[in-house]
């Protein structure tokens, strides 16, 4: 059963077509990353599921595949991208950062974009992102190279250079599975 948007362990189990304890010896042993409910509950994320299932070669099950991803979008973004992901995944909109990492915890979101324009640095948002929640994937369209650099080197996990929002959404998707 889904826990806000993260997975239990019995519902990766059912995807994977393993027992539980398997579940817990991947947990066990760092294959699968993880997060703790307060009663100690495992559960995870949909992008380290994705990512787990395609690094072992398993199929994302259809009932996953269709099952909507869900970006925030944070600050300014071209229509374009917000666009290409409205096809694909459920699209919130969050204009400044405060109020994007007060609705964090509530609705953890599958991925998190930062526009290019938000009202103060993103690479410092971004590492205090990774210091909150490291396994969020955060996403981020850069204005430069250099920009984008700087973003991989806090780690950003999908980023795209302004000019290509449809890409970059393409990309964001494919990380949640829902490519």
């Amino acid at each position: 059963m889904r826990h806000g948007r993260l997975y239990a362990a019995t519902d990766v189990a059912r995807f994977c077509g393993v027992d539980l304890t398997t579940i817990h010896a991947w947990v066990k042993r760092g294959s699968l990353a993880r997060e703790q409910s307060a009663g100690g509950q495992l559960r995870f994320r949909r992008t380290d599921v994705v990512a787990f299932l395609r690094g072992r070669g398993f199929p994302l099950p259809a009932a996953f595949a269709r099952e909507r991803p869900l970006v925030t979008l944070v600050g300014e973004c071209p229509a374009a991208l917000v666009d290409a992901l409205s096809a694909r995944a459920v699209v919130r909109a969050e204009r400044s950062p405060v109020s994007a990492l007060l609705s964090l915890r509530a609705e953890c979101p599958d991925a998190l974009v930062l526009g290019a324009t938000l009202g103060f640095p993103r690479v410092p948002l971004s590492r205090e992102l990774a210091e909150l929640e490291p396994r969020l994937a955060v996403c981020a369209l850069a204005d430069s190279p250099s920009d984008a650099l700087a973003l991989g080197d806090v780690g950003v996990r999908v980023v795209g250079l302004m000019g290509a929002p449809e890409a970059f959404g393409a990309a964001v998707l494919e990380l949640c599975g829902a490519s």
